[in-house]
C-alpha cells in the first residue's frame, strides 16, 4: 500500500515539475481566474505533466481505498480470533479542505482542530507566496 502511495506522490510531483518546465519554456501559461487557478498549455511536455497529475491522483485514491479495505479485513480477523479485547488507542484525526480561498477545517477534538487551523494558515501563506512568485515571472 505504501509503495502505491509513494508512486502516486512521485507521479503528481513529476507532473507539476513538467508543467513548470513547460511554463519556463513558454509552452504553457498559468493564471488565476477569480479564485480558480488554470493552466493553458500546448505541447507534449505539458500534456504529459497533466496526465501524470491525473494518474497520480487516481493512484492515490486507489491506495487509500485499498488501505481502508485491508484495515477492515484485519479488524474482522482480530475479532474472530477470540483473544481478550485490549484497550483501544484513541486516534485523533483532522483535515483541511480548501475551496478557493475558503478553508473548511475539521478535527476529532479541539487540539486537532487547532492544529488544522495552523496548517490551513501555513497552506494559505504558501499559496499566496507561490502565486506572487508566478506573477513575477
Amino acid at each position: 500500500m505504501r509503495s502505491l502511495t509513494a508512486i502516486s506522490v512521485i507521479a503528481i510531483a513529476s507532473g507539476f515539475a513538467m508543467l513548470a518546465l513547460s511554463v519556463a519554456a513558454g509552452d504553457a501559461e498559468v493564471g488565476l481566474f477569480v479564485i480558480f487557478p488554470y493552466v493553458a498549455a500546448h505541447g507534449a511536455v505539458s500534456a504529459l505533466g497533466v496526465g501524470l497529475i491525473f494518474l497520480g491522483t487516481l493512484l492515490f485514491f486507489i491506495s487509500i481505498a485499498s488501505s481502508i479495505a485491508s484495515c477492515r479485513g484485519k479488524a474482522t480477523i482480530e475479532k474472530t480470533e477470540g483473544a481478550a479485547p485490549e484497550a483501544r488507542k484513541e486516534r485523533k484525526i483532522g483535515g483541511v479542505v480548501l475551496i478557493g480561498p475558503v478553508p473548511i477545517i475539521f478535527g476529532s477534538d479541539r487540539d486537532m482542530a487547532r492544529s488544522m487551523i495552523v496548517f490551513a494558515v501555513i497552506l494559505a501563506i504558501l499559496m499566496i507566496a507561490l502565486y506572487s512568485l508566478i506573477l513575477l515571472f
